[in-house]
């Protein structure tokens, strides 16, 4: 996972460094803006299309924080649109690796173009739901830089050591299935929370 993302972690010969992670996190977050700009206008034109109110954000939000708990804990196959394209590894063999840092970047930060999380689909509705660019570009580029914090302290952890990076991701990766049950319980306590402010 972390190959792919960063690629500049695996071995001694692609080391991490922090200028590939400074590289890498501004392309995500021009990402977060590119996918704030799509999803603000949608949300925007939709509002303009709707001809009145209807079901409480919140309480919709909350209930579709519910449903994408059950699916993230694997208790449902709830279908949704999701995109199965992965940034190609061929790139870092045609590309600097600044460059290819900076579009790995990019391509997750604007968040639909790659595999899309549970969390994140309740994020992009929300984006939609709200109908206004600038907190939808506000919401995305905050998410692309949350994104990058485990790989930043992944990085202080091992010190930039590329064999420590490929080692503890490996182990990471192990763990990679408890990850699940993490986003199935945010996931929850969001729906609570929103719901219980819908009704009020």
């Amino acid at each position: 996972m972390a190959g792919s993302i960063i690629p500049v972690v695996y071995g001694k010969e692609a080391s991490g460094t922090r200028e590939m992670l400074l590289v890498h996190t501004s392309g995500s977050l021009m990402g977060g803006v590119i996918g704030g700009l799509v999803l603000g206008t949608l949300g925007e034109l939709m509002q303009q299309l709707a001809s009145g109110p209807g079901l409480g954000v919140n309480v919709f939000l909350g209930i579709a924080a519910f449903l994408l708990a059950l699916r993230a804990a694997r208790l449902t196959q709830l279908q949704l649109p999701e995109s199965t394209w992965q940034v190609p590894r061929i790139w870092l063999a045609k590309m600097t690796k600044p460059m290819a840092a900076t579009v790995y970047g990019l391509c997750l930060g604007v968040g639909f173009l790659t595999r899309i999380t549970s969390t994140l689909y309740l994020v992009m509705i929300w984006v939609v739901l709200a109908g206004d660019i600038r907190s939808g570009v506000t919401v995305m580029v905050i998410y692309a830089l949350s994104r990058n914090l485990p790989l930043w302290a992944f990085y202080v952890a091992t010190k930039g050591d590329g064999e420590k990076q490929y080692k503890y991701g490996s182990i990471a990766q192990a763990w990679w299935p408890a990850s699940f049950i993490t986003s199935a319980i945010a996931l929850a306590i969001t729906g609570v929370f929103l719901i219980t402010l819908g009704i009020k």
